[in-house]
């Protein structure tokens, strides 16, 4: 690599919309409750449009917040996720969510969490193909970091000691 190579590699970062020669790795950061995260554990995410949610979770210092549960309830499988936008800084949630409920006519446990780990892959495929719901959980985040921002700048600082 030349000099000029090299100096132009670095640079890249200054320039936006430039493309690095390294294929970019993406990771959803997520909060999950103690049976959703049971349930991921080991197996991941298998939902359409991982790259583009990510990207705009990034680009937003965003994370995903998912609860769920399952059971066997009425002679079937229940299942049911929930997936809300969280910021990574204020951990201030949105108030919408995407959601899905997965029902199955077995009713075993095995079944009901094999249902809870499609029910959060279902709800995160429902955020990450619409660009709009992906918006406005977004802009509901940063209007309540707003709010709370007005809030506390007119509250009186303490002074040390008391």
């Amino acid at each position: 690599m030349t000099r000029w190579s090299f100096m132009l590699a670095g640079l890249t970062w200054l320039i936006p919309g430039a493309v690095s020669a390294e294929p970019e790795t993406c990771s959803i950061r997520s909060t999950r409750d103690r049976q959703t995260d049971a349930v991921m554990e080991g197996k991941g995410y298998e939902f359409a449009n991982y790259d583009r949610l990510c990207r705009f979770l990034r680009d937003r210092n965003l994370r995903v917040d998912i609860a769920g549960d399952s059971g066997v309830l009425a002679g079937r499988a229940c299942s049911w996720a929930y997936v809300r936008l969280a910021d990574r800084r204020t951990e201030i949630l949105s108030k919408g969510s995407t959601y899905s409920t997965v029902l199955n006519a077995e009713a075993s446990s095995p079944v009901a969490e094999a249902g809870l780990w499609k029910a959060i892959n279902n709800a995160m495929s429902t955020l990450a193909s619409n660009p709009r719901v992906m918006a406005e959980l977004s802009a509901e985040v940063a209007a309540e970091t707003a709010r709370l921002r007005r809030v506390l700048a007119t509250r009186p600082v303490a002074a040390s000691g008391e």
